[in-house]
């Protein structure tokens, strides 16, 4: 079976709001369970994560470096995933263990990639190439990077796998402070949880 891709284009065209966000993630899981087969999809799955990537171009002192891309891996997240891109196309591949394309094609704007099953999620890697460079950048705003394409990866993690960054074991919380500290400069609840982290 190969990967499912459909249109998700709304009135607008794009996705603008939480609501929508979450509507389209109800939207998506109906449809996951109407297009997979039940064992590739376990016991209490549902779409409780969603991983936002930003692709496009460094601006910094007048240079420019393309960052559209991403290498070969897989989602370790068991069932279905489903990726939504917005913005400029993206050249997408399913690739296997040498690096070989097994099967590729453009994810347009407003796109819907479902991917499910040992083919898709285990005996294939997967990788995003290159992403065209078009269009009027993507907001947000980031100082020194203009976004050609934002990709939403829904997926789903256990309720066991699931847990307070106050309850990781202190090297797993090192690794990630610093992370957490830039997220904290925007976000209350970061900052609570950087408050959390730090040693009483």
């Amino acid at each position: 079976m190969p990967p499912s891709i459909t249109s998700t284009r709304g009135p607008a065209g794009r996705l603008t709001n939480v609501s929508i966000a979450f509507s389209l993630a109800i939207r998506i899981e109906r449809s996951v369970r109407t297009t997979f087969p039940p064992a590739f999809v376990p016991d209490g799955w549902c779409l409780n994560t969603c991983l936002v990537n930003f692709y496009g171009h460094t601006t910094d002192a007048g240079s420019s470096e393309d960052r559209a891309r991403v290498g070969d891996h897989r989602d370790f997240e068991p069932g279905p995933v489903a990726s939504v891109s917005v913005g400029s196309r993206a050249w997408f591949q399913f690739v296997n263990r040498a690096g070989h394309p097994v099967h590729e094609r453009w994810l347009d704007d407003a796109s819907l990639l479902l991917f499910a099953g040992p083919t898709w999620k285990e005996q294939t890697l997967h990788r995003v190439q290159r992403v065209d460079r078009r269009g009027e950048p993507l907001p947000p705003a980031i100082p020194g990077f203009s976004t050609r394409r934002i990709n939403f990866t829904f997926r789903w993690v256990p309720p066991a796998h699931i847990g307070t960054v106050a309850t990781l074991p202190q090297d797993a919380r090192r690794d990630i402070e610093g992370y957490v500290a830039t997220l904290a400069e925007g976000s209350p609840f970061w900052a609570a949880q950087l408050q959390r982290m730090e040693p009483k």
